[in-house]
């Protein structure tokens, strides 16, 4: 079979070392580009989601933007250091569509873990603590802001990973919900991985669930491993991690939940040998799994598929709702080069 070649700028974003760049449209030539040209080009979504996240023909833009650390050393990692009181992250974002406002959701990962935040503005707190802030931008509009918080994660010590991300249009749902396709919406981009110094402990609120099985990846996978190039990596399960929710029935139908509660596996393969910390969002809010955990946490091996059973209470949910899982690096394993932050596709969740 001869080979298929993949190239980035279909789902991918042109990207700075400390900064990132969204764009997309409906067609499915889908190129981003940073407002300074460079060429330092990712994944920000699993390798293999650009088989499905084709949309229709159309060229409707649905929004571009720049965002990333501010005064940021693009030679260097950053380095911030917690002693005890709040961290600040200097964020900026530039709306640079000229035709449609660019709307996204900002969601800050420390050591993989997502961590809630407080906005500030010159010496003013403008925002309660969230997972997410959702900004509109107009062409060439500006937000510039402190990020403030106080790690959850970490020990006196250690050095952890912290990078911004970003999901695109997060208020967009399909109107067809047997269909859960959500095509370039929910794209995830990220910026990558700075350090914080952890001079004090974090606060250690959040659990981790652990419990994985571990097997061989199907030959079906490796197959189409073999005959997949992306940006030159001979084979994708090279390029990056690949991760998935997996119900009863077929990708882009919905996961459904009855009588209070929704069960499906999350899987991720490929990509480096690491740890990995993966948060269960619905709705775009953060969720507890298989009881009163925050996350999960799960090493890859090469050649391994890893499977989590996954259950959530779900009385309190709507009909409707979205679903999906944000997974980031965990340990030192962030250093890896060009490693960023992954998202399965956003599915619906039925709550029947």
């Amino acid at each position: 079979m001869r080979k298929i070649k993949i190239y980035f700028w279909l789902i991918g974003c042109t990207f700075v070392l400390l900064a990132g760049c969204s764009k997309t449209s409906e067609s499915v030539n889908n190129g981003n580009n940073a407002s300074n040209g460079t060429n330092n080009q990712l994944v920000t979504q699993s390798p293999l989601d650009i088989f499905d996240n084709q949309t229709s023909n159309s060229t409707r833009s649905m929004g571009s933007f720049s965002f990333g650390f501010q005064h940021a050393d693009n030679g260097e990692r950053a380095l911030f250091d917690f002693t005890g009181e709040p961290i600040s992250l200097p964020f900026y974002a530039t709306g640079q569509d000229e035709d449609v406002h660019s709307e996204f959701g900002l969601i800050l990962l420390v050591d993989g873990q997502i961590q809630p935040y407080t906005i500030k503005k010159g010496n003013e707190i403008i925002s309660e603590e969230q997972v997410m802030n959702q900004f509109t931008l107009a062409h060439e509009e500006t937000v510039e802001f402190d990020a403030v918080f106080t790690p959850q994660s970490g020990r006196k010590g250690e050095r952890v990973g912290v990078a911004f991300v970003t999901i695109l249009q997060p208020d967009y749902q399909p109107e067809n919900i047997k269909n859960s396709n959500f095509g370039m919406y929910h794209h995830l981009s990220s910026t990558t991985y700075q350090e914080i110094e952890m001079k004090d402990n974090g606060t250690g609120q959040k659990k981790a669930y652990k419990e994985t099985t571990m097997e061989d990846i199907p030959q079906g996978i490796l197959d189409l491993g073999e005959n997949v190039i992306i940006d030159g990596v001979a084979n994708y399960l090279d390029a990056g991690a690949v991760i998935k929710l997996i119900g009863t029935g077929e990708e882009q139908d919905p996961i459904v939940a009855v009588n209070g509660k929704t069960t499906f596996k999350f899987q991720i393969y490929g990509g480096v040998e690491a740890t990995y910390n993966t948060t269960i969002f619905i709705n775009h809010q953060p969720v507890k799994v298989n009881g009163n955990y925050d996350y999960i946490t799960t090493k890859t091996a090469k050649g391994k598929l890893t499977t989590v059973a996954v259950e959530i209470d779900t009385t309190e949910l709507e009909e409707i709702n979205t679903i999906y899982a944000v997974t980031g690096m965990s340990e030192r394993d962030y250093l890896t080069d060009n490693v960023t932050p992954h998202k399965t596709k956003s599915r619906l969740l039925i709550n029947k």
